[in-house]
Parts: structure tokens; sequence; C-alpha cells
């Protein structure tokens, strides 16, 4: 059982309160009144603070509705880098300047957050963690299951616990392992039947069962159309189900709100609008070769060979016991949709 947020938290500042969530001086006064008030009680505090940025509006793009907020410094479209799951078109430029411009807001927010924990003289005795909970919002990231949809920012700090600049680039996390993590470092046994784990033992530089591939799942976007997609990344190939594609069905989220995608959609490489038209509707299942194909370009279905074959079927085998397991409300349909092996 979880309680609604108005009762699970002391304070409450509202996003209109801070900015729309992206005013870095809003955010430091509120910081500040939070530890306050805990000092003032001689009481331990947890602090959840949700920057706005960079979502849209992104900053100083068309349409901007948080022009008061100002941002660091306006970036060259020319200079922006364009990820390799995107193609190189000017309006995808232009669109990723903004966002960005976006990023570099948020980061004066976190920023400012940080100085307040300083100020405080709290941040010895703080552990903090930076994350973010999805990809770009642009297509073949945000609410999907490919790579750039979900290897997100994860940084810890705790001063005499955590070695600093140290990454871990082996063991896989999750989100779910936050809650765990958090109630483990305050001395707090772990939530009943909670399938995530402390991140303790992994800051500590020690081994860990279990982190040696993750599962991710999306069921409803933001159209609130049930589109259920899974997958299994184990480091070295991703394994994605399409549950709801048919081959007449089209996927629709926020992120195909902007400039990028009506870019590739009109462009006059058609390679690039058979990639737009692949995420309209996909293919049942999916599979990708993380150490050659990153970005998720080739999908290696396409041509099934004995060795993807084998593969495939390990990993929806894994997917499967998974899915069990978290009693997910899509396994039959998995089960009807895709060849298992199963002992």
């Amino acid at each position: 059982m979880v309680p609604p947020r108005h009762k699970a938290f002391h304070r409450i500042d509202k996003q209109k309160n801070l900015g729309g969530g992206r005013s870095a001086s809003a955010y430091a006064k509120a910081i500040r009144a939070s530890i306050e008030e805990a000092n003032d009680a001689d009481k331990p505090f947890f602090i959840m603070a949700n920057a706005a940025d960079p979502h849209r509006p992104f900053a100083g793009a068309k349409g901007d509705s948080f022009k008061k907020i100002p941002f660091p410094r306006k970036i060259d479209p020319k200079q922006v880098p364009v990820p390799g799951f995107l193609p190189d078109l000017p309006e995808i430029r232009t669109e990723l300047a903004t966002y960005f411009q976006s990023v570099a807001r948020a980061d004066q927010v976190v920023g400012a957050v940080l100085d307040e924990l300083e100020k405080s003289g709290q941040a010895n005795n703080t552990l903090v963690l930076f994350l973010s909970d999805h990809g770009m919002p642009l297509p073949y990231a945000k609410t999907n299951c490919y790579l750039a949809s979900n290897i997100t920012p994860f940084i810890l700090r705790w001063p005499g616990h955590i070695k600093p600049g140290v990454t871990d680039e082996k063991n896989f996390v999750s989100t779910i392992d936050v809650a765990p993590t958090f109630l483990a470092a305050a001395g707090v046994e772990n939530l009943e039947g909670a399938n995530g784990l402390s991140l303790l033992p992994l800051m500590k530089g020690l081994k860990q069962a279990n982190r040696n591939q993750v599962f991710t799942f999306h069921e409803r976007p933001y159209s609130r159309k049930h589109l259920p997609m899974r997958a299994i990344n184990n480091g070295d190939f991703l394994y994605i189900w399409n549950g709801w594609s048919d081959g007449k069905t089209q996927f629709r989220n926020e992120s195909m709100s902007g400039l990028t995608f009506k870019a590739m959609k009109n462009a006059k490489d058609p390679k690039v609008r058979a990639r737009a038209d692949f995420y309209l509707h996909r293919t049942r299942e999916e599979l990708y070769d993380l150490r050659k194909d990153p970005d998720c370009l080739t999908n290696l279905l396409d041509k099934l060979g004995d060795n993807q074959s084998s593969r495939v079927s390990a990993m929806t085998k894994a997917l499967w016991h998974w899915m069990k397991d978290v009693d997910d409300p899509d396994l039959e349909l998995f089960q009807n949709q895709v060849e298992l092996a199963l002992d």
C-alpha cells in the first residue's frame, strides 16, 4: 500500500509556485524552507525536487510559455550533437537546440538545490540521487523501450559512503531500486514485496547478484491507448515485444508533437520517411545488437538466422519468467503472440 501523494509528504510546493518547474531561485527558496522546517522539528528529511525542464515547451522555442524564466544561453542549431537514432535534418537541429537550452536551465535548478543543501550544513549527511525518468522527448526515445528510451542519468552522491568520480558500467540498475536504497540508507527494512534491491552494496564497491540484465516496459503513452511493450536488455542485445503492433494500429505519443517527427515524415530521403513509418507501426518483435547498433537502427529479426533464433528463444523465455513473477497484465497476450520455448 502506498499513501496518496498529499499524505506522503509534509510539504508540497506546486510547480506554478516554482516558475512552472523552471525557476532556480524558486527552487532554492523552497529547498531552504524545507530543510529549515526539518531542522526546527529536529527530524531527518527526504526531499524530492522535480524540475519540469526539459519538458515541452522547450526554452526559447516557438510557443514557449515560460519566456520570463531565463535560460543560460542561446544554442546554435549548427553546433548541437544529433543523436544517432535521429536523422540530421535542419528542423531536428532547431528542436534539439531548444531542448538543450531547457537542459541547461534544468542544470541551474539542480545547482540551486545542491547549493542550498551545502549552505544548510547537511550536505555531508545527505544521500543525493539525480535521475531522469525517461529519455529525450523525441521519436525513438521517450515512452518506448529502445536504448535511448531507458538509459538515463543515475548519479549518486553520499560523502563518506560513495567514492567520488566512480562510474559503474557493468551492473544494471533501475528506478525500482530507488526506494530500497533510500530505506536501507536510513536503516529501514525494504518494502514488503518490492521488486527492487538496495544499491548500497554496489555503492560500496561490492558485488551483487542479478545485475546482468534489466527488464523494461511501457503500457500507455500520452495518448492513453493500450500500447503494451516489454523488453529485456542483457548488455549485448535488446529484445522488444510490441504487443500492440498489428500492421494497422498507429503509435502515438507526446514526442511526436514537435518539429522532429514532422520533419521525418516529410523528409526527401525515402529511408527517413520509412523510419518514421516504422515508428508508427513497428513490428511484433525487435532484436538489436547493442555492441554494433546502440541506436537500434537494424532489426536483426528482419533476417532471422540460427544464432538469432536461439538468442531470441533465451531472451523471450527470460522475459516470460519476469512477466510471470511480477503478475504482468499482458502475460496472456505475450504467450499468444510469441513463440516460447519453456521448460
